[in-house]
């Protein structure tokens, strides 16, 4: 993510994809592709070309992969956690990048 300032000297980031808000549709996620038991439920708050924040109660690690199992408008199947938020009492909020 590039920074710039602004007039009154203001931190303004810019992001490398447009995001597209996504009211919390579901998405199932995976953390280890060979085991189908341990399929989680994570609620997309946006998603760009190159990734996806959503709200989720499982704790992941940040560079930590996630197989994407749901029927999902884009591409990719794979990403990474780049960071995590506390968000409530069960919920995190999780910026993840397509691989």
């Amino acid at each position: 993510m590039d920074t710039k300032k602004n007039s009154r000297n203001e931190i303004k980031y810019q992001r490398k994809h447009q995001r597209q808000d996504n009211p919390y549709p579901v998405v199932e996620y995976v953390l280890n592709p060979d085991t189908t038991h341990e399929t989680f439920v994570g609620f997309i708050l946006n998603v760009s070309g190159s990734g996806l924040c959503l709200y989720t109660s499982k704790l992941l690690n940040v560079e930590q992969e996630i197989i994407i199992k749901s029927n999902f408008p884009v591409s990719f199947k794979t990403a990474t956690v780049r960071w995590i938020e506390k968000y409530d009492e069960v919920f995190y909020r999780v910026g993840l990048e397509f691989v």
